[in-house]
């Protein structure tokens, strides 16, 4: 694996587990009406996996379209 994988490799694996966990935790509404949540888990973790899937699409572009030029 290329040391260029490897940070979003980890953000996707604790986005994954972010979300994962959101929903295992859940929700529940106290006595007042106030509804507690990780909602910190939903953002931070869609961040997460949305920053590596940019870096793997840039990964990708990097590698189709600037090749070395075999002579």
């Amino acid at each position: 694996m290329s040391k260029f994988l490897v940070l979003p490799t980890v953000l996707l694996s604790v986005g994954f587990y972010s979300v994962f966990s959101f929903n295992v935790i859940g929700s529940e509404i106290d006595l007042n009406g106030v509804v507690k949540e990780p909602f910190f888990l939903l953002g931070g973790g869609s961040l997460m996996i949305l920053f590596s899937l940019i870096f793997f699409i840039s990964y990708a572009i990097k590698k189709i379209f600037f090749r070395p030029k075999i002579s």
